[in-house]
């Protein structure tokens, strides 16, 4: 049975937990996450962990923030004018900033005074270790020629 390598595109379900037990994320098998091994869009430790697996496989891993979302930066916590945000916006809310490059960068409302309001733009599961149950479905698509 062949094994997932770089490149492939796979089906899998999973669950995420931090180390304090609590679920963040999941895939199931009525909504399952396709993706390409090594392709933008999925965190490179899930990525490399699936390298190897064969389909019905099972596999527990952590993943060090390193391997995830990164480490925290105290750079991406600031604060901007109150003026420059929504009237209504509140503590904990996710806003939209914009970035040079014209993409939107998500951040967390932290803080509001009443001229100023602190911003956290590391995503929220930076610094985390992460834990993932992930049960490979199939290979979708496999970059190695199958033979004739």
């Amino acid at each position: 049975m062949p094994a997932v390598q770089q490149g492939d595109t796979v089906k899998v379900t999973y669950k995420g937990r931090l180390d304090t037990g609590r679920a963040f994320d999941e895939a199931t098998e009525a909504d399952p996450l396709v993706f390409q091994v090594g392709a933008p869009g999925v965190i490179a430790g899930f990525s490399d962990a699936v390298v190897g697996m064969q389909p019905g496989e099972r596999r527990r891993v952590r993943l060090e923030p390193a391997e995830a979302y990164g480490t925290r930066n105290e750079q991406l916590v600031f604060e901007m004018p109150r003026a420059r945000l929504p009237e209504r916006v509140q503590p904990g809310q996710t806003i939209q900033l914009p970035h040079s490059s014209g993409r939107q960068i998500p951040a967390i409302v932290r803080s509001i005074r009443p001229n100023v309001v602190t911003v956290d733009a590391n995503h929220e599961l930076a610094g985390e270790t992460l834990f993932f149950t992930i049960n490979l479905l199939e290979i979708v698509e496999s970059t190695t020629a199958q033979p004739a």
